[in-house]
């Protein structure tokens, strides 16, 4: 049968899609808003009018960090309680505890090879839960929880660790353009960005949602961290009352004044940090822009992208239609920024208007095995410029793949990844002289 690829059949398409994302949520279809604002033309089906191709990226170097590698029984059920919570939207998905344990991961180096990834590394480092990956020389830096490793780059041995008790679930970490001295930390654990001095290993800056727009949970309850005021038009209340509250939904405050929860971040009981319902924003994603004094950042549950004036700690809202999004990076003259649960990759021009959506969500999958992203639905991870900008590398953890693409082209390789893994990809460019091995 001919492929249809009309723009009437296209327009005709898309409309479907926006029917099952109002009837469905997240795991089906495009965001009716991100929609609307593009109209016909601009949002790209993947499945549709990309090509996939063999060999695209064959022989690049990156880098492989994964998070979790083998899904404890903690994942499993806390997997299980999210797909329980799903159909009762957001807010009760905030009340799901953390997980009991704190998972093993690995990063890798290595080069793409022919229709797989991994079995042959360059070096191998493993630890508890990497997700920060950043390179200065022959030195590489790694999250580790809450810890950063700075490892050699030839052979992966560990050269120092850097502690901080401010330190809770690291998510990323950006080296500043200006100062190779200082480090930019997204410290997801704690609702906060942390810029450190290298060589005193203190923090020379601080970013706090709290502070800055963020103190309201979706709940309507305020977060206030323990030392900041308190105003007169708050009424603070125990953490059980303010649970026994957001179980039964929407906070309403009967004596008109607006109910908060004090927290003590410097006591907090769970190794990873602030409890979701606790966590406004929870930057996951934080590096520089194109000045000294600007930040680009991404909040995982207030679903942003956002610009962040490091002087006075303003933010400038860039996108607010997103799903726990991933990353905004440099491409090109663009930026990338991976829309996570939407199952879309947004290019946004320099001024971070939308230019384009590559909507990956009517790529085929199949079910997979208990604790992965596919009883959550879609679930893109970062998407990586690789082969100096003119590639991107995405990974789908909803279909446990890694996606190498051409934008320009149209065209894709696919290579499957170990389907117990919880994956993120990172750009390396300076390894190509270095031989892999078991």
């Amino acid at each position: 049968m001919t492929k249809i690829t009309t723009e009437k059949h296209l327009y005709f398409r898309r409309a479907v899609k926006w029917l099952s994302y109002k009837l469905h949520g997240p795991r089906h279809g495009v965001p009716p808003k991100t929609w609307m604002r593009l109209g016909r033309t601009n949002v790209i089906d993947f499945h549709g009018e990309f090509r996939r191709v063999d060999g695209l990226g064959l022989g690049l170097p990156i880098v492989l960090v994964v998070k979790n590698e083998k899904k404890s029984m903690a994942m499993i059920n806390q997997r299980r309680v999210y797909r329980d919570v799903e159909r009762q939207g957001k807010m009760q998905e905030l009340l799901v505890p953390l997980r009991s344990s704190i998972e093993h991961g690995f990063v890798a180096v290595l080069k793409v090879a022919n229709k797989t990834i991994g079995g042959r590394y360059v070096w191998l480092k493993k630890g508890l839960e990497p997700r920060g990956f950043a390179q200065s020389g022959s030195s590489v830096f790694i999250a580790f929880a809450n810890e950063i490793h700075i490892v050699d780059g030839e052979n992966g041995v560990t050269i120092k660790v850097i502690k901080h008790p401010k330190f809770r679930a690291i998510h990323t970490l950006a080296f500043n353009p200006w100062d190779k001295n200082r480090l930019l930390v997204a410290n997801t654990g704690l609702n906060s960005i942390l810029e450190v001095d290298l060589e005193k290993e203190d923090i020379t800056w601080e970013w706090d949602a709290f502070s800055h727009g963020y103190a309201e949970n979706p709940f309507g309850l305020k977060v206030i961290p323990k030392g900041k005021p308190i105003g007169r038009d708050l009424r603070v209340i125990s953490h059980d009352e303010a649970i026994a509250k957001m179980k039964r939904g929407k906070i309403e405050a009967p004596t008109g004044k607006d109910l908060a929860v004090e927290i003590n971040l410097e006591t907090l009981p769970h190794p990873l940090g602030l409890e979701k319902w606790q966590n406004t924003a929870a930057p996951n994603y934080a590096n520089y822009g194109a000045r000294p004094d600007q930040i680009f950042a991404t909040l995982f549950f207030a679903d942003q992208a956002v610009v962040i004036d490091k002087n006075s700690g303003n933010v400038k809202v860039v996108r607010d239609d997103l799903k726990h999004p991933h990353g905004m990076l440099v491409f090109g003259d663009d930026y990338v920024v991976s829309d996570t649960r939407h199952g879309q990759v947004l290019l946004l021009d320099q001024n971070f208007t939308l230019k384009k959506v590559y909507d990956f969500s009517g790529m085929p999958h199949e079910e997979k095995s208990e604790g992965g992203y596919s009883e959550s639905g879609e679930w893109l991870q970062y998407t990586n410029p690789i082969n100096n900008g003119n590639l991107l590398a995405t990974v789908d953890s909803y279909r446990s793949v890694l996606l190498i693409w051409d934008p320009a082209r149209k065209v894709y390789s696919q290579y499957p990844l170990d389907k117990d893994w919880i994956v993120l990809v990172n750009r390396k460019n300076d390894m190509r002289n270095q031989e892999t091995r078991e």
